[in-house]
């Protein structure tokens, strides 16, 4: 009997035990609740769980604290697949070695004139609403930009084609067809519809040249009716036939400005040029020219006859005056003064280097003068080329009725 009263005070024993364990557990886990902290607010998180001190009664305290969700791990990104670099597009080659085509909207010369464009599509040289002749899509039904062109491979003049003829050798210059519309009675000398050049005197080369077979940017030609005159501004010279050349194989009888026809330097005296732009044969027989980088005009008081033949004397028109156009009648002279934007005119033909002129018109809004360039007068109107013009369009022409006076 006492042995089975031991047995059951043993297992009651064993029973208390576990049971205590069983509630102490929980405050086991809860280390911080109760204990003393420094600043109301503040939060700790220890074994999963948060505590905020609080203030209980006069002591500063951790509460009982709250359970804290463990925070699941961001997956890592994968990483992106690397762009696949774009083939470059290949270049179009030109359609014709050369040739530039032209491009829709761009400014163009002869109305009804057709072209192939740069993008392969039909073009017409047409005006537009505000009268310019611009090219204008003639077809909507263009080549394939987007194909490459092969240039056109040359024919070789000596290898017969078919029929067992031989292609011919194109010339180097190729005359092209034009169309002028008549100008209003009140513009003076008129232009009669369908005019065209019946030759050329040369037609190729741009770089400086030598002898009198090729040119460099000639820019000027004056006659009195028996003598001709080109003004061959880049080689600084002016050529001189007696008679209208007939031919482009005429060569010039003699050369101003040069003392051979293979010299092209420049200078300043009497008997040379440097970039002369324009010359006018008076019917008195007196030549000017404008010789525009030595800022004055040349003047011949009788018609030279040889090479080298120095001027008389010249008009000095003072620095960065750049004279580009003259016209005489000889007794008047006007004369473009593009460096200065201004047109000048002598009332009374100048007899020594040191006349001023008569009176000028300069560039201004009200006179439309931007940077005046070539000159032509038949005595009663006259006009001068523009190309940075104060009214309307850019680049235009201004017209005088009446030769001014004042």
């Amino acid at each position: 009997m006492r042995i089975v009263k031991s047995t059951y005070s043993l297992l009651l024993l064993l029973l208390l035990t576990a049971f205590t364990a069983l509630q102490t557990t929980p405050a086991l886990s809860a280390t911080l609740a109760g204990k003393a902290c420094s600043k109301v607010g503040a939060t700790t998180t220890s074994s999963a769980v948060k505590y905020t001190c609080i203030k209980s009664g006069k002591k500063l305290v951790w509460n009982n604290g709250v359970p804290v969700k463990p925070v699941a791990p961001v997956a890592p990104v994968a990483p992106m697949n690397p762009v696949t670099p774009v083939t470059p597009m290949t270049p179009v080659s030109p359609s014709s070695p050369g040739v530039i085509s032209p491009v829709l909207g761009s400014q163009c010369l002869t109305e009804g004139v057709g072209s192939r464009g740069s993008l392969g599509e039909d073009l017409t040289c047409q005006k537009d609403a505000s009268g310019k002749l611009v090219w204008q899509l003639h077809s909507n039904n263009p080549v394939n930009p987007a194909s490459p062109v092969n240039p056109a491979s040359p024919a070789n003049p000596s290898t017969p084609t078919g029929g067992g003829t031989t292609a011919s050798t194109k010339s180097p210059a190729t005359e092209i067809s034009s169309s002028y519309s008549s100008l209003s009675a009140s513009s003076g000398t008129k232009i009669s519809t369908g005019a065209s050049p019946t030759g050329y005197l040369a037609a190729m080369g741009y770089a400086s040249t030598s002898g009198t077979s090729l040119f460099d940017h000639p820019s000027g030609l004056a006659s009195d009716g028996t003598n001709f005159l080109l003004v061959d501004r880049g080689n600084n010279r002016i050529l001189v036939w007696k008679t209208a050349p007939t031919s482009a194989t005429t060569a010039p009888d003699f050369v101003l400005c040069q003392q051979n026809t293979t010299s092209t330097s420049s200078g300043n005296s009497l008997n040379q040029c440097n970039w002369p732009s324009d010359a006018i044969i008076t019917s008195t027989g007196k030549l000017l020219v404008a010789d525009t980088d030595n800022n004055r005009i040349l003047v011949w008081s009788t018609m030279p006859t040889s090479t080298g033949a120095s001027a008389s004397y010249a008009i000095d028109l003072g620095a960065d005056a750049w004279p580009w156009g003259i016209w005489s009648d000889g007794t008047r002279v006007a004369a473009t003064l593009t460096g200065k934007g201004r047109i000048s005119f002598w009332n009374t033909f100048p007899t020594s280097g040191t006349e001023q002129p008569s009176f000028s018109i300069d560039s201004s809004a009200s006179s439309c003068i931007g940077t005046p360039r070539g000159l032509i007068s038949n005595g009663t109107v006259l006009m001068t080329g523009d190309h940075n013009a104060k009214c309307g369009d850019e680049k235009g022409l201004h017209v005088y009725t009446t030769y001014p006076t004042s």
